[in-house]
């Protein structure tokens, strides 16, 4: 099965649903936690779904 068909069946023609790919690597690494989490939960993600992308998309202080 191809991307694209898999892709069509998991979002199917009518649903209101959106596929979306980031590469957020180092992306927020000068960013503080609270303000990437505000930016995910501007984009309707829930609290607990925010938290876990900031953590998964942040990094500690110190030597990169």
């Amino acid at each position: 099965m191809s991307n694209v068909i898999a892709v069509k069946q998991l979002l199917g023609y009518e649903k209101k649903r959106v596929l979306l790919a980031l590469d957020i690597t180092r992306f927020f690494e000068n960013v503080e936690m609270f303000k990437v989490e505000y930016f995910y939960r501007s984009k309707n993600c829930s609290p607990k779904i925010s938290k876990v992308l900031c953590r998964l998309s942040c990094v500690k202080r110190g030597p990169k």
